[in-house]
């Protein structure tokens, strides 16, 4: 999706347009329940986390300065949600119909290695890779700095190399 199509919908709710509303919810509902479910490993906390954020967001649109940065505020939101109700739990492996399920990748082997990394190393390579965000918008959901993501993720990689070359 182009960030332009997502901005122009959000400049459109903002004026009260439901249909853009809706075209923003089913574009990004399924990227936001992905994400919080490997989160939480908890498709019921991860519903309750995205429909929470949805709601805030919702109520929140109109003060969107920036229609680019609704992705990454949209994320973030999810995020928040995890934290702020205690669910966030440590990442665990997902059995192959999950990985089919919750991924747009279809690599089983390399997305059994990203099960792997560490927890922040997971997140950043997900959110970037995965998700498809930039570093930019990784850095504003994390809220770190965009040497730490960078840094993340250089190191995501060599742990990545690493478990390849040993299988």
């Amino acid at each position: 999706m182009e960030k332009t199509q997502v901005a122009l919908w959000v400049m459109e709710a903002q004026q009260g347009s439901k249909a853009s509303l809706a075209a923003l919810y089913q574009h990004f509902q399924p990227l936001l329940f992905s994400y919080a479910y490997k989160s939480c490993n908890n498709s019921s906390l991860a519903d309750d986390a995205v429909h929470n954020a949805w709601l805030k967001v919702m109520h929140g649109l109109k003060k969107l300065q920036e229609p680019h940065a609704f992705r990454s505020w949209l994320y973030r939101a999810v995020r928040w949600q995890l934290l702020d109700q205690g669910r966030r739990v440590q990442h665990q492996s997902l059995d192959d119909d999950q990985l089919i399920a919750t991924s747009r990748e279809k690599d089983l082997d390399l997305l059994r290695l990203v099960n792997q990394l560490h927890g922040d190393e997971r997140e950043v390579i997900e959110l970037f890779y995965l998700h498809e965000l930039s570093i930019e918008e990784v850095s504003d959901i994390l809220q770190l700095a965009s040497g730490t993501i960078k840094s993340r993720l250089f190191r995501a990689r060599q742990t990545l190399k690493q478990l390849y070359s040993g299988e």
